[in-house]
């Protein structure tokens, strides 16, 4: 739990600093972090319970890792594409996300 509040801290500050470079009114800012901070650690206890509740791998046991799992993956694709590499990379190239992912797999 302590990997994903050091995670978290880093985190917050980067989205952040981008919205204050934005120009987001404080208010806004102050609102976004407030629901950051309460919505990790509701996705953790969440995610713990439903996949600790379950003590034999059942089908449903394993289909909801793996639904789990693949919102996680898909999460992580989509920043890596959409947010991080279209920002700094594709857009020299004039590429979007969804082309420079495909290119790159």
């Amino acid at each position: 739990f302590m990997a994903i509040a050091i995670h978290s801290i880093a985190i917050v500050f980067c989205i952040g600093m981008e919205m204050v470079s934005s120009g987001t009114r404080q208010a806004r800012i102050i609102l976004s972090m407030v629901v950051l901070s309460v919505v990790t650690p509701l996705g953790v206890v969440m995610g713990l319970l439903l996949t600790l509740h379950a003590q034999t791998e059942t089908g449903a046991h394993v289909l909801l890792v793996g639904v789990l799992q693949g919102v996680a993956g898909g999460t992580l694709l989509y920043i890596t594409f959409f947010e991080v590499l279209a920002r700094d990379k594709l857009a020299k190239y004039g590429m979007s996300g969804l082309v420079g992912a495909l290119v790159i797999m």
